[in-house]
């Protein structure tokens, strides 16, 4: 944990004899951040939701209540309204230098996508989902059956849709805008072991956001998806010992192979990586591996050896990075010899 302290000072008085203690003064500066859920896929999207100072506590997280944002300004942005149907976008209702519009829905998808770009932008230098400055689009109060609220949030490939209540968690919002730069660069196809890592990456990066906590999604309607700190919660995996076989079959139950399900392994890995070497560095590590390392079909093992490489690059072969990231890996089965069960359609 990062603290800021006063400086200690004393004072001595030789011919007394005496010391006065003149001040001792510890201020710790808590980071305040956001976390959030996601859940499952929805016919014609691409992926869904559901199915500063770098203060951590030593859990990786900063807990509490998010601080006040100070909007930079950098994003791009649209809002638009859906006003419960499935065309989109709808109306439009925020852009450029429009002010709040007093719809606590469409202010949030404002915020929390100029949170999420800043966060891009500050940490590793991106500039949106295309890193070439795109436009971040969303519609909220969107229904897919018109009038009947749609409990979820996807990205489509062109923009992020919100149902009723999902544009509000900042996590939501990240993990969704993730899954856009997943898109453009590791292009994992969404199903089995690669589908499970592009929704375990915006999970991971959902959590540097918004570092209030290890849930995804604990601002929703109903509450926490998914766990990273303890998958099993939520009935995920954190081992492979658990890995789910579902087929990839087409059939919705199966969510095209268990992807959500089985996020929680790499989910849970990067959780032990935060506890072992801390959040700054592993973000860094996992947007290099995300960005540079893994294409279309990677899986499991090949998440493992990118971060080991990667880890190896920027702190050096012996380095305790390396040793802590093989370490956290080998915790969830991951060992550089695992292999997946025969799983229909994978």
């Amino acid at each position: 944990m990062d603290t800021a302290r006063g400086e200690r000072g004393q004072a001595s008085i030789s011919y007394a004899g005496v010391l006065a203690l003149l001040g001792l003064v510890f201020v710790a500066v808590f980071a305040l951040g956001l976390d959030g859920r996601i859940s499952r896929a929805v016919a014609g999207s691409v992926c869904t939701i559901t199915g500063g100072s770098n203060c951590e506590r030593p859990d990786g997280t900063t807990g509490g209540r998010p601080e006040e944002y100070e909007d930079s300004g950098r994003a791009d942005r649209e809002v638009y309204d859906a006003d419960c149907d499935n065309s989109l976008p709808g109306d439009r209702v925020r852009e450029g230098d429009d002010g709040p519009t007093g719809d606590g829905e469409a202010d949030a998808a404002w915020e929390n996508l100029g949170r999420t770009y800043d966060y891009y932008r500050d940490t590793f230098g991106r500039d949106s989902y295309d890193n070439g400055g795109a436009e971040l689009v969303a519609s909220v109060h969107f229904c897919e059956t018109p009038g009947e609220d749609f409990a979820n949030a996807y990205w489509n490939g062109d923009q992020m849709v919100f149902g009723e209540g999902y544009a509000a968690p900042l996590d939501v919002t990240a993990h969704e805008l993730t899954h856009a730069i997943t898109d453009r660069t590791a292009d994992l196809v969404y199903q089995c072991q690669s589908g499970a890592l592009n929704e375990s990456f915006s999970d991971i990066f959902a959590s540097n956001v918004d570092t209030d906590d290890w849930e995804i999604g604990e601002d929703l309607p109903n509450g926490a998806i998914r766990d990273m700190a303890d998958p099993g919660r939520f009935g995920d995996p954190a081992h492979v010992d658990d890995y789910d076989t579902r087929p990839n079959d087409g059939d919705p139950a199966n969510d095209h192979g268990a992807v959500h399900s089985n996020s929680g392994i790499p989910n849970h890995a990067y959780y032990l990586i935060v506890q072992n070497i801390g959040r700054k560095d592993a973000e860094q590590v996992m947007y290099r591996v995300l960005t540079e390392e893994l294409g279309p079909d990677s899986n499991f093992e090949d998440f493992r050896t990118a971060s080991l490489k990667v880890a190896r690059d920027l702190f050096g072969e012996g380095s305790s990075q390396v040793a802590q990231i093989d370490q956290s890996f080998a915790a969830v089965g991951l060992d550089g010899t695992w292999e997946a069960p025969e799983v229909e359609g994978c």
